[in-house]
């Protein structure tokens, strides 16, 4: 009898911990895959760009210097408040000249354009491009800093604050992660700035004091990594080296950030590599797209057609997209009258129980309320 005992002991052990595995290894499936979490940097984020979806991160709301990705800011900023035609020449203010380290080498009184500036920044990794920038734009460096800080408000970012255009180390500029992954999010929604930042190589047509420039990306992973659009490296002896790289395909755009990481090239190509090949952008629901008729009594039209209000796409692993499971909540049928737009009912998806997204289910068209008594009279005085 202790025998029978101690094996049905043994064999109720045996199915709790399976059932405990099990359920750790769908969960990390669904929620974050080993693979990514681990990493060398000290501090990463990435997310898909349109849904705004954290895929991995580590320490991503750490508060970092973050070198010259602070340029991301920068150069978005510039743009967005820049004014004149790109093309036109200015000289260059002299607080912009000769500022250390990563240069395009501007000279005092030298005629350059904003475009110029601008590529300059972003390939280059100019700080007296940033400065020129700044200068060109505000009337101060703080002036422009606060502009940059606005720019990282709206991009969603909280926990950031830039002081200078370049990254140089100074107290008190810092960003996270989370926040840089953000900001870029925003910067490459504009053409010009994703038209730079993925740009390899450019020339730069010799001025009134400086020959003809040949300006190489210091992004390398532009030159290997498959659908890479961008975006900016950084190193300082604070900071660490520091990468933003993005991969646009097959509408997901993933922003990888890295902070203080050793190998951050093979790191951030590894990372990007692996979410290509697992993750698909998946077009959940079409927003304005017709779903269904439903019945309707008593109306000018026997049924009502029905349309999702907003539309939802997410990017999601094989498994993930196995238990997605999208909720149609909406009755079998309707009386009249019912106005056009009128919100019916409600879609939910859900992620292994989790809400992702909900939106209205509404009505496409407009049913007038049919007095059927009246109508009957009718039809009896023609026939009669």
């Amino acid at each position: 009898m202790m025998k029978s005992k101690i094996k049905i002991s043994f064999v109720l052990t045996i199915l709790i911990l399976f059932s405990v595995l099990f359920l750790l290894s769908t969960q990390s499936l669904v929620f974050a895959d080993t693979n990514l979490n681990s990493s060398s940097a000290k501090s990463m984020c990435v997310i898909e760009a349109n849904s705004k979806r954290v895929i991995a991160e580590k320490n991503c709301d750490l508060e970092l210097a973050m070198a010259s990705t602070t340029k991301i800011a920068t150069a978005i900023t510039a743009i967005e408040h820049l004014t004149g035609d790109l093309d036109t020449k200015y000289v260059v203010p002299d607080k912009a000249v000769g500022i250390e380290g990563t240069s395009m080498y501007l000279k005092y009184g030298e005629e350059v354009t904003k475009r110029e500036l601008l590529y300059g920044l972003m390939l280059s990794s100019g700080n007296d491009s940033a400065m020129a920038l700044a200068l060109l734009t505000s009337n101060t460096e703080k002036e422009f800093c606060d502009l940059m800080n606005e720019t990282a408000k709206k991009a969603g970012a909280t926990n950031t604050n830039f002081v200078n255009p370049h990254g140089l180390d100074v107290q008190n500029h810092y960003t996270t992660a989370k926040d840089l992954a953000l900001i870029t999010a925003y910067a490459l929604e504009n053409e010009l700035f994703a038209e730079i930042s993925a740009t390899k190589n450019c020339v730069i047509e010799a001025t009134n004091k400086y020959g003809t420039r040949y300006l190489r990306n210091k992004n390398r992973l532009l030159h290997s990594l498959e659908n890479c659009i961008g975006v900016k490296t950084g190193f300082t002896d604070n900071a660490g080296r520091c990468i933003v790289v993005a991969t646009e395909k097959d509408g997901m755009k993933m922003i990888c950030v890295l902070f203080n990481c050793p190998d951050m090239f093979e790191e951030g190509a590894r990372i990007l590599n692996y979410i290509n090949s697992n993750y698909d952008m998946l077009n959940v629901i079409e927003q304005n797209k017709y779903i269904t008729s439903i019945p309707v009594s008593n109306g000018d039209k026997s049924v009502i057609r029905l349309y999702a209000q907003n539309g939802f796409a997410y990017p999601l692993n094989k498994y993930e997209q196995s238990v997605l499971k999208v909720e149609y909540d909406f009755p079998k049928s309707v009386d009249a009258p019912i106005k056009q737009e009128n919100i019916i009912g409600k879609i939910n998806i859900f992620l292994d129980k989790h809400l992702l997204f909900s939106t209205n289910i509404c009505t496409i068209d407009n049913v007038e309320l049919v007095d059927k008594k009246n109508e009957l009279n009718q039809i009896i005085q023609q026939w009669f």
